[in-house]
């Protein structure tokens, strides 16, 4: 009895206690919270509830046909676009469906108005989406309550960004009945680590242009060709690698008297000092580099897009790249790695890929990093590509229309929301 009271005392008062654990390595601090949860789940729940018997009687069929969303949709980080983008998807169909805020820890922004009124406090229809890390999945199972997921179909839908999945994260796909992949990199990483089915499922973008963000807004020069590149330092500098933009974009453009620009916009920078402190010393080796690192809403995101000519992101590994994505469908050439998520739709002649070598991430670089592998992106094609696009208007241009043709074709919401449908459908869960 007193252990169970103290683990619904540490659900409880989970939030309370995260900071608590803030300075630890964050593979440490993932492995302590699976450890902890396991525990907490066993004083509440013992072994009355598992994926295995979710499904019985009354079973999910009896919850009216629809879907709940759970995640971060407020949040402006790649995680809230995600579910974003999915509810907008689903809008475009004739299904019902709800969104659960999970109110974890993040960047909080504001809910596109279309949205804000299906944002809800329950989970009412039968099939259940969760945009939820594993690791996040099962310390919710666990705050939320066994009737959360119970009688219902649940699906688990995330980016990951290395090529094998952890280990750890595997029990806690014994909660799902299957696992979607927003990029073929992820569906082949969780493939050997589950029993369940593990499907592609694209993901959508969809983007308004925006007024009132011209290059003046962001202090950006009216003539110059602008190079964008933009990235959270919570999703790991190592990974992201703005350093090989900064090489790249001072290997191309050796002259400091042409009038062309490398933009890099960043986000919670004062909470990775020591990292912040390195990249702005290389920053300002050339003053046509501008570095902006705040929060911006996504009219400002699509704004800066818009202003700028050309994203670039030498990466070393992506789940999905939506701001590839996002960038492309602006009708924008885009210079990324050629390698992980972003292959889905960087094609050979829709975007600049940059050859790459497989090298072993390192030991603090990126969590459950052991074993890994990630690309070296070549600095020098980087610079060629860059070079091309400023000076080629006919490749640049050409480019940049493939692109926005695949992804305005291939990834527009009415299109993946009725992928979902069909699924579903295939499931007689419709």
């Amino acid at each position: 009895m007193l252990g169970k009271k103290l683990a619904q005392f540490l659900m409880r008062h989970y939030a309370r206690f995260k900071p608590l654990f803030s300075w630890i390595a964050p593979e440490t601090r993932s492995r302590i919270k699976i450890v902890m949860t396991r525990w907490v789940f066993k004083r509440l729940y013992g072994k009355s509830f598992s994926a295995k018997n979710s499904q019985t009687l009354p079973s999910f069929a009896a919850k009216p046909q629809g879907v709940n969303l759970i995640g971060l949709p407020r949040a402006i980080i790649g995680e809230g676009e995600f579910v974003r983008q999915t509810a907008k998807s689903l809008a475009k169909t004739n299904l019902d469906f709800g969104i659960y805020d999970h109110q974890l820890t993040a960047t909080q922004g504001q809910v596109d108005d279309p949205l804000t009124s299906r944002i809800r406090s329950d989970n009412p229809f039968k099939v259940n989406i969760f945009h939820l890390k594993p690791d996040q999945l099962e310390s919710s199972i666990v705050t939320l309550g066994k009737s959360f997921v119970e009688h219902r179909y649940n699906i688990g839908y995330w980016a990951w960004e290395l090529s094998e999945f952890p280990s750890a994260w595997q029990a806690p796909l014994d909660f799902l009945d299957e696992v979607w992949c927003p990029s073929r990199f992820i569906q082949s990483a969780v493939k050997k680590k589950s029993s369940k089915p593990v499907l592609y499922m694209p993901v959508s973008i969809e983007l308004e242009t925006v007024e009132g963000f011209a290059r003046e807004y962001f202090s950006l020069p009216p003539r110059a060709f602008i190079f964008l590149f933009a990235f959270d330092f919570k999703s790991y500098v190592y990974r992201k690698n703005p350093s090989a933009c900064i090489e790249a974009f001072l290997k191309a453009f050796p002259r400091r008297d042409e009038a062309v620009n490398l933009v890099i916009k960043s986000m919670d920078g004062a909470l990775y000092p020591l990292e912040f402190k390195k990249l702005l010393e290389e920053a300002k080796s050339d003053a046509r580099i501008q570095w902006i690192d705040q929060a911006f809403s996504s009219d400002e995101m699509t704004g800066l897009m818009q202003s700028c000519d050309s994203f670039i992101s030498l990466h070393r590994s992506e789940g999905i790249g939506l701001g590839l994505m996002q960038s492309m469908l602006l009708g924008k050439p885009v210079i990324a790695t050629g390698y992980s998520g972003n292959t889905d739709f960087t094609l050979e002649d829709n975007s600049c890929l940059v050859k790459y070598d497989l090298i072993e991430v390192g030991e603090k670089e990126y969590p459950f990093a052991k074993g890994q592998v990630w690309a070296d992106p070549d600095v020098d094609h980087a610079a060629w590509y860059m070079r091309k696009l400023v000076d080629d208007e006919g490749y640049r241009k050409s480019v940049a229309a493939r692109g926005q043709s695949f992804i305005s074709d291939q990834h527009n919401c009415s299109v993946i929301g009725e992928s979902y449908l069909d699924r579903l459908r295939e499931l007689g869960l419709i």
